[in-house]
């Protein structure tokens, strides 16, 4: 069991994004897949719908309007977490709402001190990026076995499809070239770290150190806005979240709730006994990162409904 919780206000359909959400009016502008489910917008990434909104914020959705919205989608699954907890749980997401650079440990301080010297980081408009961002991307790539890099032409696309949408970007630089960039959705109240990618040749210049000070000396300190940098990752190791408590990021413990189709349903329960061997088996990765999923909502007192 979890104790000592805290309940987030659910916030009315205006917060959640039908009229005020910059982001969500974009991908409702360019045709992007959007579903409306529940009193909210839920987006198609890999099979599964997500809330749309790009700020973390609880969802309150009946399993009846779960089932509909994954009947009119097609996908398979439905994920979203309804609270927060103070106590840790097996699920979060990291956010910044405070940075000080004299707060920081003397270490990190000495490291920004370092990447301040060495690099240079500035705002880049994302034509430029598409022009000029391709090598730093590639490069970024090769520290990844399981996400190679997308030819060129398939890149300058992703990027094109963001032109006019509520995004900033930000690139580091050393001698004038690019070996870093953050693609960052931004709304009246937050700021989303959609993409990051460091050229690792760079890494040792501490190119990460002074990308991350400039976004939080903006956005949280002049803008006072929350940054995000996304729910923790289950498809693999990363450790860029613990890279970001050295600046102020915070682990906020949520719960995890999954709405499954009836097939997928009834697929999770039957293989959710044999979880210790997939784990075994790399084929199954797909498999075993449901299962996994699955392993973390049950850990939560309340039974799911959605089941």
């Amino acid at each position: 069991m979890h104790c000592a919780t805290s309940m987030s206000a659910v916030p009315t359909l205006r917060e959640h994004g039908f009229d005020t959400n910059p982001y969500i009016r974009w991908l409702k502008a360019t045709e992007s897949p959007l579903f409306q489910g529940g009193g909210y917008w839920w987006r198609p990434y890999h099979g599964a719908l997500l809330p749309a909104n790009p700020n973390p914020t609880p969802v309150h959705i009946l399993a009846r309007d779960a089932q509909n919205v994954l009947r009119a989608s097609g996908c398979f699954l439905l994920r979203h977490f309804t609270r927060t907890f103070k106590a840790p749980t097996e699920f979060w997401y990291v956010a910044c709402q405070e940075y000080d650079f004299e707060r920081l440990s003397s270490n990190t301080r000495s490291k920004v001190r370092r990447a301040r010297k060495q690099c240079a980081v500035r705002r880049v408009s994302l034509e430029w990026l598409i022009a000029e961002g391709y090598p730093c991307y590639a490069a970024a790539h090769t520290r990844y076995e399981r996400s190679p890099a997308l030819r060129r032409a398939s890149f300058e696309a992703n990027e094109r499809k963001c032109i006019g949408g509520p995004f900033e970007c930000w690139g580091v630089f050393v001698d004038e070239k690019l070996v870093g960039y953050a693609r960052c959705a931004v709304g009246p109240n937050y700021a989303a770290t959609l993409v990051l990618k460091f050229h690792p040749d760079y890494l040792r210049l501490y190119s990460a150190y002074a990308l991350f000070d400039a976004l939080l000396s903006q956005y949280v300190s002049h803008e006072r806005k929350l940054v995000n940098n996304g729910f923790r990752s289950l498809a693999h190791d990363t450790n860029m979240q613990q890279f970001l408590e050295q600046f102020s990021f915070q682990k906020v413990y949520c719960d995890l709730r999954i709405v499954y189709s009836p097939v997928a349903g009834l697929g999770i329960r039957g293989l959710s006994p044999f979880r210790k061997l997939t784990c075994q088996l790399r084929s199954f990765a797909r498999i075993q990162n449901l299962l996994d999923q699955e392993q973390i909502q049950r850990s939560f007192s309340a039974p799911p409904a959605t089941l």
